[in-house]
């Protein structure tokens, strides 16, 4: 039987060992749907982060957990992101998406999103063609998916609009954001958080290319959304601020002098 001290020093090898996730994936073949699941604030910096998210994808590939190995993949790209260690990040990206594939097929929800992902670090680099060729193959599997008229599409087009509008591709983004919109609105229970963010990011795309009656609509809807939903007041007195310098530009556009004051909600 092993001793103790044996015992430890193959805790320690394990620990401090790289992360075995050059090869193929031990799995009887994995992520979350979208940004905000794995875009946590890390709040230890440095090796020793990085050293237990290496150590999280050691334990997921042993267990073979379908679905923890590629999340636990996603979250140590998103740790190199934050480093600005594209490379490193790029590697973790795609072996998520191949350990994806294998146990989820080309078309699934879960790939497009994690190519989404990817692509969202080559915008971030300045890489467009990169980010283009990630967008595309993102497309592919997410319309190849079946998953038209879903929340999920909804989400992914949000996504979608919201890198098109980064890199001023404004009436690319318009659609995207219509297109969410209508799909949220369509589903039972709807989801009021990411219609007032889709309905404000809206109305900010169509202020930027001087469609403000327009413009002026979608956040009328995002305020009364957020009305409806017992948003809290600082956030509801933001869109409202907005929606006033809209309202402004409009009247300035058509010759109309007006004065607006802001006053906070109580």
């Amino acid at each position: 039987m092993p001793s103790k001290f044996a015992i430890l020093l193959i805790a320690l090898s394990i620990m401090l060992a790289p992360c075995a996730i050059a090869g193929t994936p031990r799995l009887n073949i994995p992520w979350k749907p979208i940004f905000s699941d794995t875009d946590q604030d890390f709040t230890n910096s440095g090796r020793r982060e990085e050293i237990e998210l290496k150590f999280a994808c050691e334990l997921a590939q042993i267990s073979g957990n379908e679905v923890e190995i590629p999340q636990a993949l996603d979250k140590l790209a998103v740790f190199y992101c934050r480093k600005n260690r594209f490379r490193d990040a790029e590697h973790m990206f795609i072996k998520a998406i191949d350990t994806l594939k294998i146990c989820r097929g080309d078309n699934d929800i879960k790939v497009a999103t994690e190519y989404q992902r990817l692509a969202v670090m080559y915008q971030r680099e300045g890489l467009n063609e990169y980010e283009d060729a990630a967008n595309q193959c993102a497309w592919n599997s997410m319309r190849n998916s079946g998953a038209d008229g879903t929340f999920g599409m909804a989400v992914f087009l949000h996504n979608r609009a919201w890198m098109s509008a980064k890199r001023g591709a404004f009436s690319e983004s318009e659609r995207d954001y219509k297109s969410s919109f209508k799909i949220i609105s369509g589903t039972v229970t709807g989801d009021n958080i990411l219609s007032a963010l889709t309905a404000n990011n809206l109305a900010e795309v169509l202020s930027v290319q001087g469609k403000y009656k327009e413009a002026e609509h979608w956040f009328r809807k995002t305020i009364a959304i957020l009305k409806a939903s017992g948003s809290d007041a600082p956030t509801l007195q933001l869109v409202i601020n907005d929606y006033l310098k809209v309202l402004a530009m409009e009247h300035k556009k058509h010759g109309v002098m007006q004065a607006y004051s802001v006053t906070p909600l109580h």
